[in-house]
């Protein structure tokens, strides 16, 4: 090993020791300051810390309540009793030639109405617009007979989706018939249909809910719609059966009469 080797080994070994005996200096400097602080105040400043962390992490994310959990907040605060409201349903059935003379035909009634309460955050689980008619819509619309319908109906009240379903008599316009429907603030939506008659597959509906902006409606009455149930394909009040195969869609009979033949009313009775 020749001296200028053994020269820069020296070196780098004085370097080395001095670089450690700085670092064992600034440490033990930051030790006295910290052990000349308040324990207290040391104590505090990491509690501090810590807790910023926590609420960093514990933070919750502000997510969008569906309309099912802003009814449980609803029914938490007691905004509204939650056994439950009862109205009064009339089908008021005005149609006559002198009302309706550009639709009308002789013997006119409306077979005994179907009411039904249902859940309200999803579509009525009964019939909709533009959709196959089931086979109790289809009896009712046709026959005007309400029995297959209700045990459709019955089936959903097991399931949770209908609360309450009431029938009201056979009416000979102009005539009114009414039965007592049960809702509560999950179930306030309330469906209502019956055969136009006689018709091939024509009936009338309507839809309201019954809880709008925090609180119940007291009284109110809105004009049926004229439906189509796509299961025959008769074009006027007598024609001979003819059914439709495969079955359409329910829809709006758009050639009927430009006048409201019926009404429902609702009254708050409880």
């Amino acid at each position: 090993m020749d001296k200028n080797t053994k020269f820069l080994m020296v070196v780098m070994v004085i370097l080395a020791i001095v670089t450690l005996v700085f670092v064992i200096y600034i440490s033990s400097q930051d030790s006295i300051i910290r052990q000349k602080e308040d324990p207290k105040e040391i104590i505090k400043e990491i509690t501090e810390n810590q807790e910023v962390e926590s609420t960093k992490l514990n933070t919750p994310i502000t997510e969008h309540k569906s309309a099912e959990e802003e009814i449980n907040d609803i029914l938490e605060k007691d905004f509204v009793n939650e056994t439950g409201v009862s109205y009064r349903v009339t089908l008021l059935g005005y149609w006559n030639e002198f009302k309706n003379a550009d639709w009308h035909t002789s013997g006119s009634h409306f077979s005994p109405f179907v009411a039904w309460s249902y859940y309200s955050t999803i579509d009525d689980p009964v019939y909709e617009i533009l959709t196959k008619a089931s086979d109790g819509i289809k009896e009712m619309a046709e026959t005007g007979n309400p029995e297959k319908l209700l045990d459709e109906i019955r089936e959903k009240t097991l399931e949770g989706t209908i609360l309450d379903v009431k029938t009201g008599d056979l009416i000979f316009t102009p005539s009114t018939t009414s039965v007592i429907l049960n809702l509560d603030i999950r179930h306030s939506i309330v469906s209502v249909v019956s055969m136009i008659a006689p018709s091939p597959d024509w009936f009338i509906g309507a839809k309201i809910n019954l809880y709008q902006n925090g609180s119940w409606i007291e009284d109110v009455a809105i004009d049926t719609i004229n439906y189509d149930a796509g299961t025959d394909s008769g074009k006027n009040f007598k024609s001979f059966n003819k059914k439709t195969t495969p079955r359409e869609n329910i829809k709006e009979l758009i050639d009927a009469s430009t006048i409201p033949i019926s009404s429902f009313r609702f009254q708050r009775i409880k």
